[in-house]
């Protein structure tokens, strides 16, 4: 198996699936167990392979790019000073158009149909109460980056958009788009305040979604083969304007079928 940093991630990783196994029933609607069983994962651990994304040191992992596509602005892309280390997403008050982007590089290494299991923890302290309407945000899994979301035909994420707190879902598989669909119970962000989001490809004609341990959705992709890749991918967006937002990314894990 590979970890993508090898300094304290196996005691982190060990600590995460530990915390993951003893929630995975708890998560599930139906009280039910998961197709995704961490606990047979430690057990068998051959059966799986795990990806931990931290962010101890002084540049991203090496599996992952950062993009940055402002002209003029100096936006902050990189890791910063804090506990169990953060990777640092924020637009400067250059008035332009500035996506920034943590992402697998298009190197696409996930088969979305191996039971796959996504998790990300992060926040966004807003520069105002909410984004202003030309600006997005999208955490999960997609096909190779596009600046343009909504042209990425394979993609399973939470997204916030526009001046709005709300979280919403989002799935692609090239024949099913959905867009916007609202979490149930409803969900929203809160300012400067840590969530951790996961994604449950086990059944992709019904993937699940969940927001800090609660299960908030399904979104179908039931088309999306094995040779449909995915990759790690989180895009901060402003259309214009001279908003300072801050993402905050504290790990990024991911678990798959061998």
């Amino acid at each position: 198996r590979r970890i993508a940093r090898p300094t304290n991630a196996v005691s982190r990783l060990s600590a995460l699936k530990r915390g993951v196994a003893a929630r995975r029933i708890a998560l599930t609607p139906d009280g039910g167990s998961h197709a995704i069983d961490f606990a047979m994962e430690m057990a068998h651990p051959a059966d799986r392979k795990t990806f931990l994304y931290t962010f101890e040191g002084a540049s991203a992992p090496p599996a992952l790019t950062v993009s940055d596509t402002s002209a003029g602005g100096s936006p902050t892309l990189g890791t910063v000073s804090a506990h169990g280390g953060e990777f640092q997403m924020a637009t400067d008050a250059t008035s332009e158009a500035q996506n920034l982007a943590l992402y697998g590089g298009d190197v696409l290494s996930i088969d979305p149909t191996k039971n796959v299991y996504f998790e990300c923890r992060f926040k966004v302290n807003f520069a105002g109460a909410a984004f202003s309407a030309d600006q997005r945000l999208v955490v999960g899994l997609a096909a190779a980056r596009n600046a343009s979301l909504d042209a990425n035909t394979d993609h399973v994420w939470f997204r916030i958009d526009g001046a709005s707190l709300a979280i919403v879902l989002e799935g692609d598989d090239s024949t099913t788009n959905t867009d916007d669909q609202a979490t149930s119970p409803a969900t929203s962000i809160v300012d400067d305040t840590y969530i951790t989001v996961a994604i449950d490809l086990s059944d992709t004609s019904a993937v699940k979604f969940y927001i800090d341990q609660v299960f908030v959705g399904t979104v179908a992709i039931a088309a999306i083969a094995s040779t449909d890749l995915l990759q790690p991918y989180i895009e901060m967006q402003r259309a214009a304007g001279t908003e300072v937002e801050d993402l905050r990314i504290s790990y990024i894990l991911i678990s798959s079928d061998a």
